[in-house]
């Protein structure tokens, strides 16, 4: 049975009393329930990581953001004006929607002024970042030092999207967080760091050479995430340690 009443012979279908008022009449069937939909009333986020074509443009179009004035709407227009004239550089515009530096139609909003600041910049993004992205660092504290299939798969399990897409969503999160300053603490062994706002939380990398009886030299290189702290002790203590127990029976500890 049709959602609605079909014509017979290209005549006209009057209505019935089946379809009087005070009955009840069938739904109509042009509701769309899409994929989306479905999941999103489940509570699940779907195509809710919007990305950009250009992610190495990212930096420049920041740093434009300093040295142009405070636009009234950010638009193709703005875009071509201030140098970014491909068809494809306009994909930037809903990743700032998206991180909240212009609202839903293009105009800057406070984050944009702030970003401004050239010593604040790097925090206010950070911070843009952490708040947009809060389902990724939920999943993923370190999310930045991931690697980009570690990420391609959350993107994945919470789009629609084919893999170019889910491929460029990677590319995003990480052009954004090589310009923004996060507090999630780097983890050994990242592919891509980003700049930190904390103090203590950059891996200090010391090399050690010990020789070997045999006259073997072997080169001995370190990762660490150092404590906070403003205790010189510590990190005296921290590689006293390192060196007995690496050279120890060297008669050089």
């Amino acid at each position: 049975m049709g959602c609605s009443p079909t014509a017979r012979n290209n005549q006209p279908v009057h209505s019935s009393p089946r379809n009087s008022p005070g009955r009840k009449t069938r739904p109509s069937c042009r509701k769309d329930l899409t994929k989306s939909t479905f999941l999103e009333e489940r509570g699940i986020r779907v195509s809710s990581y919007p990305y950009t074509q250009v992610p190495g443009k990212l930096k420049a179009f920041m740093d434009r953001i300093q040295q142009a004035g405070r636009p009234e709407v950010v638009d193709k227009k703005w875009l071509a004006s201030n140098g970014f004239k491909s068809t494809s550089d306009a994909s930037i515009i809903p990743l700032l929607k998206f991180i909240g530096f212009i609202d839903h139609s293009g105009k800057p909003m406070d984050r944009w002024v702030q970003y401004r600041d050239r010593d604040r910049a790097p925090l206010v993004l950070g911070q843009a970042i952490e708040e947009a992205y809060s389902d990724l660092f939920q999943v993923f504290p370190d999310a930045p030092q991931r690697s980009a299939e570690e990420l391609a798969n959350f993107f994945r399990s919470r789009s629609k999207a084919g893999e170019q897409a889910i491929s460029k969503m990677v590319s995003s999160f990480k052009a954004l967080c090589n310009l923004g300053a996060l507090r999630s603490t780097p983890a050994t062994g990242a592919d891509v760091p980003c700049s930190t706002d904390k103090a203590g939380t950059t891996p200090a990398t010391p090399e050690l050479t010990r020789r070997s009886p045999a006259g073997i030299t072997i080169n001995i290189n370190l990762q660490l995430t150092l404590p906070e702290t403003t205790d010189e002790t510590v990190y005296d203590k921290l590689f006293a340690s390192l060196r007995r127990h690496l050279f120890e029976g060297d008669g050089r500890a």
